[in-house]
């Protein structure tokens, strides 16, 4: 690989983490001994408080967690404790098993949806379906 090769490849690389999307929750909730996150693509999470750093060392009534910031914050009403809800959920999912993170996965994935996708259903919608290909006869 020559070194044009190399920055234009750097170059995509740096377009590509510009394109993502960080990921943002609705609401979040403490039950039992977990939270459980709400995130926009409606996908639901929970984890142990005991596995989060920030508030392993406090007590699951102490808590009310609150989102924040355009869903990207989650905070901890009567405390100074401020979590990146895009950085938690990746924590997560570093711990969750591969077939769990596969489907949460393909769960965000799946529920993204462009412009031309809404207007392809749309129109196949209208037509009762998508149009049928004919097969040729010999």
């Amino acid at each position: 690989m020559t070194e044009d090769n190399i920055e234009l490849e750097l170059e995509n690389a740096l377009k590509r983490n510009e394109q993502k999307e960080e990921i943002k929750a609705s609401n979040a909730f403490i039950v039992d001994d977990r939270l459980i996150l709400f995130l926009e693509s409606d996908v639901c999470l929970g984890e142990k408080i005991s596995k989060i750093e920030e508030i392993s060392e406090m007590k699951a009534d102490t808590l009310k967690p609150k989102i924040i910031g355009f869903g990207g914050t989650l905070h901890f009403e009567d405390s100074e404790i401020f979590i990146s809800v895009d950085g938690l959920v990746r924590d997560i999912m570093k711990e969750m098993p591969i077939a769990a993170m596969r489907s949460t996965v393909a769960s965000l994935n799946g529920s993204m949806r462009s412009k031309k996708k809404a207007v392809s259903s749309a129109r196949n919608g209208s037509m009762r379906g998508k149009k049928q290909k004919q097969k040729e006869v010999a």
